[in-house]
């Protein structure tokens, strides 16, 4: 298993054993549930955006399974944005 990190998207990516990626974002407000990426997806697998040309960068397991609940992106891939719950 293999984890990766899209800061541009605030996302994060699992690719399994088959080559399949799956991807998370975090829209600040909450974590979307995993889902299937397709094999064109920018956000799973990288591309142009914005004018740039970005890859995933590979992430800790502890990372992936984190993200959205105890930290999100910030404008940069090492700008990690601790997540402050209202009834914390």
């Amino acid at each position: 298993m293999k984890y990766f990190g899209n800061y541009i998207d605030d996302a994060v990516i699992r690719e399994d054993e088959s080559g399949d990626r799956y991807i998370k974002l975090c829209d600040g407000d909450g974590l979307t549930n995993e889902q299937l990426a397709h094999k064109k997806s920018k956000i799973a697998y990288g591309g142009e955006s914005y004018g740039c040309f970005h890859i995933p960068q590979e992430i800790t397991k502890e990372q992936y399974d984190s993200f959205g609940k105890t930290w999100k992106y910030g404008k940069a891939a090492n700008d990690i944005i601790p997540i402050k719950r209202s009834y914390e």
